[in-house]
């Protein structure tokens, strides 16, 4: 995350750093292209919803969608729905049963995905990396997730944090929570269905652990000299935080791995 207007928003990590290239017009034209592309994409998922129907990713292609308009300067936000994604299409089972036009369109909104890359991604020369999450298959329990995420977002639109967290950041954790729940709620109707939930699921949940234990931590930083003169508001973000603390251990308890 990093400051604007003296409150802190989501920002790619490490905070503002410089893409791999700089060229504000190429990237207004992909991005031009990729608006269609996905446009494109989600008529034909929409089109095939009778016998292959997968809910999840027309919310989460509608998301990036929205991330395009107008053209993003956040990679952080534009790669999140789109990786969810592609972990699905990409799985063994699903990626087999993808209708030919699903996959064609796909094709296409993953190679402007990656056209765009360099002109958003902090410099991966320059950017440490991080360790992957452990992978497994057991089931996870979507309700209780769900129901996770709703806590974490309570505490995180608080009066206490609304001082400290700019509305971008705010809405973003609101999408992710709010996806998190509609896929919750998703009716499955056999072994496939259920694998794409599934997968979703752990996706979300990995996503919802890494982004606010991220938003805890930068928040503590960025309060720490202001609460070094102001006592209770320093005890209210303890407590906060100590909430916050509790939902994502939960949040562990309930992934996989």
């Amino acid at each position: 995350m990093f400051q604007r207007d003296g409150k802190l928003d989501v920002s790619d990590k490490p905070a503002l750093m410089p893409p791999a290239k700089v060229a504000p017009q190429t990237l207004a034209h992909l991005v031009d292209g990729q608006s269609e592309a996905v446009r494109l994409l989600i008529n034909a998922i929409e089109a095939r919803q009778s016998n292959w129907s997968i809910p999840t990713l027309i919310d989460l292609f509608k998301s990036y969608q929205s991330s395009l308009d107008p053209v993003p300067t956040n990679w952080f936000r534009l790669s999140g729905p789109f990786n969810i994604a592609q972990d699905l299409l990409d799985d063994e089972t699903l990626g087999a049963n993808t209708p030919t036009t699903v996959a064609r369109h796909f094709k296409q909104v993953k190679s402007f995905h990656e056209q765009i890359r360099p002109y958003l991604e902090p410099d991966p020369d320059l950017t440490p990396s991080r360790p992957e999450l452990p992978t497994t298959t057991a089931p996870i329990d979507p309700q209780a997730l769900a129901s996770a995420a709703r806590d974490a977002l309570k505490i995180l639109t608080s009066p206490d944090t609304e001082n400290v967290l700019h509305g971008g950041a705010q809405s973003y954790l609101q999408k992710l929570a709010a996806a998190t729940e509609r896929t919750a709620e998703m009716e499955t109707f056999g072994e496939t269905e259920e694998r794409t939930k599934q997968k979703s699921m752990v996706s979300y949940g990995r996503r919802l652990l890494a982004d606010i234990g991220e938003t805890a931590k930068d928040i503590v930083t960025h309060c720490t000299k202001r609460f070094l003169t102001d006592e209770d508001a320093a005890t209210r973000l303890a407590v906060l935080l100590t909430d916050l603390t509790e939902v994502l251990a939960k949040i562990v308890q309930l992934l996989p791995g």
